[in-house]
């Protein structure tokens, strides 16, 4: 099927056609720049297959270029490449790409497509494996593809490539497409008709509407929250598999006969797997009723030894698990039942001590089956932020002593409001309209000419929405050469024994918003913040890629082009970019990504300038007011010469104990060449830039008086 696809799309006699002659004219061209030691014609022949030769040295790509060109065995040159490519910058493509142009019947290209293409049809390949044997072991299943189905070398990369487009449509384990309204009306049927002639008659109808969406939560729960963060974090080994007598439970009850068939509410409960069965353990569970869906804590009379430990650290710990339910909101979000009554408000420790003091033990929060949450992949968000906020709780079921996690004594916020206010000298309104567009979109870009603060604004602005918890705000600084690799994943060059003998590896490792995300994802109630620096400096589809649709789309997932994994940005992780409105390459942001990020002007303010003046005055008091003045006068005439858009920002006079000498000092060493750089084209402008002008003590003479001047000498 792959084979005709490609060949549909395009005739083999096409192709040879339009590539034949080039593969030719590389192969003769690399052959002669080889022979004349041309270094640059060399990088050149070689970016027509893949990413170039950029990294490495002439001397280098000489050397092994020429090497792999003539080598007797290229195979055992090949060895000796990868053990040394770390050194050299090339990556695995590099030598499979010079031997391909020599051979392509033998050395087929060995990019990421082909590398996972080739995962995708078969099985036992592994990508991430060894290089030396890896490349060896692909060029043996290349020629296999070849022959099998006479494939011209020329065929095989888009045949391995339209491989992991097909594996990347097949259905994603962790997707959730939701509930139907089938769903509910068959629970409530059930319920009324509980009946074995019944069910089989609708069995078809069940296993459609009711129970493959319920074992497509559990396992979307567990691929986002139960395995990574409470089993391979925490280390708790709770029973993730979604099949009856695991995860799930069984329509069918077991009372040999004695009440009405099947149940009408099914179960997903997530439990340690060491403690027996499901009612031997506390869970956190999902509830499937004719109503809706509940998700939640169950602690049931059976799971003897999680009780009595749930309840002595219930007595002895209520007060921090009041305060940490109560920062997570399950108090105001869950409802707390025990034994089958009415829920009980917990608006203390003590009703936390009376309501644990209960045979069985709920808490919960229900989703209506008319909910829209239920109808699509935001249930599964919902529900793990469910199990988040209840995890103080949980922890006190399964832990000797829970305090760590539920933290000491209560503690002021970190970073409020006001301390804002007091750091940044913005107003209400300014925050308002940034935490509004934060709301709608989750990035945000603070841009404005230099100084005007918006690199302390934006770590201001973060750990607002943090606390000042300082290990949820990352920041990283873009530049020309910043990479994909470097912010989202790449492949990495790392040396291994193997068989005592060190060999390069390739692994697939996490860039910095992978890490971050990551962590984000672990926990979902709290809010994370990425800060991109300069973020007009990077080159941005190239750094984004196709995470541009996730920016746009927060609710989709996207396949990571190396390590083919889907991927999701966390509803609580924010990123918040800062952009000089006067750097040249603003021009160049693309225009995708200002359709992605809100943007908020921050200008030159006068009045940030005095209040900060205010709070620290000068020695001289009347000397503040001539500082504002001088930042008004410059700005003003800036923008009359220039546009609002070279201007200089208020923080370049945030000076302490500022003097008339230190601001000129600033004026010359800071100042100054912000204007030489906005004056380049017309340098001779400058002159109308003087300090003391521009303070007022000095006056300029009109042309007239000065001529008046002059007939009076």
């Amino acid at each position: 099927d792959l084979v005709r696809q490609v060949r549909s799309k395009y005739p083999l006699r096409e192709r040879l056609k339009a590539h034949l002659p080039t593969r030719q004219e590389g192969r003769a061209r690399l052959d002669a720049a080889l022979a004349a030691g041309d270094a640059a014609n060399v990088r050149e022949v070689l970016r027509t297959l893949g990413p170039g030769a950029d990294g490495i040295h002439d001397e280098a790509l000489l050397e092994w270029a020429g090497r792999l060109w003539s080598a007797a065995d290229p195979f055992a040159d090949l060895a000796d490449y990868w053990q040394t490519a770390t050194l050299l910058g090339g990556g695995p493509w590099l030598p499979a790409a010079v031997l391909h142009l020599r051979d392509p019947r033998v050395f087929p290209l060995w990019d990421d497509d082909a590398r996972r293409g080739l995962a995708a049809i078969d099985d036992g390949y592994d990508p991430a494996g060894p290089p030396a044997e890896g490349y060896r072991l692909f060029a043996e299943a290349c020629d296999e593809l070849r022959r099998r189905f006479r494939l011209h070398p020329l065929e095989v990369p888009d045949v391995l490539a339209a491989a992991v487009r097909e594996a990347d449509e097949s259905p994603r384990p962790d997707r959730f497409d939701g509930f139907s309204s089938d769903t509910f009306r068959f629970l409530a049927e059930l319920a009324g008709h509980n009946t074995r002639e019944w069910m089989d008659g609708e069995r078809e109808r069940y296993q459609f509407a009711v129970r493959e969406p319920l074992a497509e939560l559990c396992r979307a729960l567990a691929a986002r929250y139960v395995e990574p963060v409470l089993n391979r974090q925490f280390g708790w080994d709770l029973e993730t598999e979604a099949k009856v007598g695991r995860a799930l439970t069984s329509v069918v009850r077991n009372d040999h006969g004695r009440s009405v068939p099947y149940e009408s509410a099914l179960w997903v409960t997530f439990y340690r797997r060491a403690r027996g069965g499901k009612r031997d353990d506390v869970q956190l569970f999902v509830r499937l009723d004719a109503h809706g869906v509940a998700a939640g804590l169950n602690l049931g009379r059976k799971a003897r030894d999680a009780g009595r430990l749930f309840r002595r650290n219930v007595q002895q710990h209520a007060e921090p698990l009041y305060r940490s339910l109560a920062a997570t909101d399950a108090l105001g979000r869950c409802q707390f039942l025990a034994d089958d009554a009415q829920p009980i408000a917990i608006d203390g420790p003590g009703d936390l001590r009376k309501w644990a003091a209960g045979k069985t033990l709920v808490a919960r929060q229900r989703i209506p089956h008319d909910s829209p949450l239920v109808r699509g992949d935001d249930l599964v968000g919902e529900v793990l932020l469910t199990f988040d906020r209840l995890l103080p709780a949980y922890r006190c079921a399964i832990e000797e002593d829970p305090r760590p996690a539920l933290g000491g004594p209560p503690a002021e916020p970190v970073f409020d409001a006001d301390r804002f206010y007091e750091e940044t000298y913005l107003n209400v309104t300014w925050l308002q309209t940034a935490t509004s567009l934060l709301a709608l979109k989750r990035q945000l870009v603070l841009q404005g000419v230099p100084g005007t603060g918006k690199t302390h604004v934006a770590r201001s602005l973060a750990r607002l929405l943090t606390g000042g918890v300082e290990d949820r705000v990352r920041l990283v600084q873009f530049h020309p050469g910043y990479s994909y690799e470097e912010f989202v994943e790449g492949i990495k060059a790392r040396t291994v024994e193997v068989d005592g003998r060190h060999e390069v590896t390739y692994p697939v490792e996490d860039g910095v918003l992978c890490q971050f995300a990551a962590r984000a994802a672990a926990r979902p109630n709290e809010s994370f913040v990425l800060l991109i620096d300069e973020i007009n400096r990077g080159n941005l589809p190239r750094v984004f890629g196709e995470l541009l649709y996730l920016l746009e789309y927060r609710d989709q997932e996207v396949t990571l082009p190396y390590s083919r994994r889907p991927f999701r940005l966390p509803p609580n992780l924010y990123l918040i970019g800062t952009m000089n409105a006067a750097d040249r390459s603003v021009a160049l942001v693309d225009q995708a990504l200002r359709r992605r990020f809100s943007f908020l002007e921050m200008p030159p303010d006068a009045r940030v300038l005095a209040s900060w003046l205010t709070a620290h005055p000068p020695a001289d008091e009347a000397f503040a007011p001539r500082v504002v003045a001088l930042f008004e006068n410059l700005n003003r005439k800036l923008a009359d010469d220039l546009g609002p858009a070279c201007q200089v920002g208020h923080s370049y006079f945030m000076v302490p104990d500022l003097t008339e000498e230190r601001l000129r000092v600033i004026w010359d060493h800071h100042i100054r060449p912000v204007l030489e750089e906005y004056f380049a084209v017309h340098p001779q402008r400058l002159a109308g830039y003087d300090f003391d002008v521009l303070m007022g003590t000095k006056k300029i003479d009109s042309p007239q008086r000065a001529r008046r001047t002059q007939r009076s000498k």
